[in-house]
């Protein structure tokens, strides 16, 4: 795979993102984008730290 690749759907274009701190980074995204990955009937549930 070449460095610059992007994935085209309908004119848009989607890099590949690659995390520096997954744990900090992947949670905020995937709340955010919720909906997106998982449907408009999918709710986000945070998760109960341990105390």
């Amino acid at each position: 795979m070449m460095d610059n690749e992007i994935l085209l759907i309908d004119g848009v274009g989607y890099g590949e993102w690659t995390s520096e701190n997954e744990p900090n980074d992947f949670e905020p995204v995937t709340k955010y984008h919720i909906k997106d990955i998982f449907g408009d009937d999918c709710n986000y549930l945070p998760k109960i730290s341990k105390k």
